[in-house]
């Protein structure tokens, strides 16, 4: 499992943190009055789903405890978010692919960022245009922690379910990009899955990741990634990940 207050220590330190140039750009808004929030997951764990950062709904409060990843995606209550992303790695309805495949125990789900806010365009145009690009360090240190959380649960697959969260991986590097943000370099291997797919394995690190890593877990065992489009509960079953997609792509490992 993982270690909550350890993770909880370490975003106590950007939220709370007087000293952080975001600081009062984070409390003078309603998103630092939300806090943070992450589910907890076992480690190590084969697959990894991610999305971009927890959503704050209406009604919700501002203060919320993790919780285990477990016990979100056994919740029989239908619920927009978590029971379209459960569907990716356990499927009980007869009529759906992968129907029979239960990849609930090695399965690990996370959000790249810890703020709450339904709105992801937030991110490029509130967040990004705090004074003295201070938004970018808010979301760079946010990053390292995700990023020490990903390599120390060492998954075999990961599935990329939010398009905007892909450059943050590193994918859209080039030697014109300022921002490296992970930098995790990929090599694209063949895979028959949907043509907005994209699959690839993670072969390199680029140095100048916001960590410092010099050298990876993913990249020693050679982790498969899928890129999908955006997934949610509009987006149509031919589309979505199933549990026989996360067979297949273990395969590739």
């Amino acid at each position: 499992m993982e270690n909550v207050e350890y993770i909880i220590g370490q975003l106590k330190r950007i939220w709370d943190n007087t000293s952080n140039p975001y600081y009062s750009s984070l409390h003078n808004c309603e998103l630092g009055k939300r806090g943070f929030w992450f589910p907890v997951n076992p480690s190590p764990a084969e697959v990894l789903i991610t999305g971009i950062n927890p959503s704050f709904r209406g009604g919700e409060s501002h203060t919320q405890s993790p919780v285990p990843v477990r016990v979100i995606i056994d919740n029989p209550q239908y619920d927009t978010y978590w029971t379209t992303a459960k569907r990716i790695v356990f499927e009980d309805r007869k009529d759906r692919p992968g129907y029979g495949l239960d990849f609930r125990d090695k399965s690990a789900f996370m959000d790249l960022f810890y703020f709450r806010e339904k709105n992801q365009k937030c991110i490029g145009n509130t967040i990004l245009h705090w004074p003295d690009k201070s938004g970018v360090s808010f979301m760079a240190d946010q990053l390292r922690v995700s990023q020490e959380r990903i390599e120390r649960l060492k998954p075999k697959v990961i599935v990329i379910k939010n398009t905007e969260s892909q450059a943050y991986w590193g994918k859209l590097n080039s030697p014109e990009r300022e921002c490296i943000w992970m930098g995790y370099e990929f090599t694209s291997i063949p895979f028959h899955g949907h043509p907005r797919w994209e699959v690839a394995r993670i072969t390199g690190i680029n140095t100048k990741n916001i960590s410092g890593l010099l050298s990876s877990e993913l990249v020693r065992q050679g982790t498969v990634v899928l890129f999908a489009q955006h997934i949610n509960q509009y987006t149509s079953v031919e589309e979505r990940p199933t549990p026989e997609t996360i067979e297949q792509l273990l395969k590739l490992v």
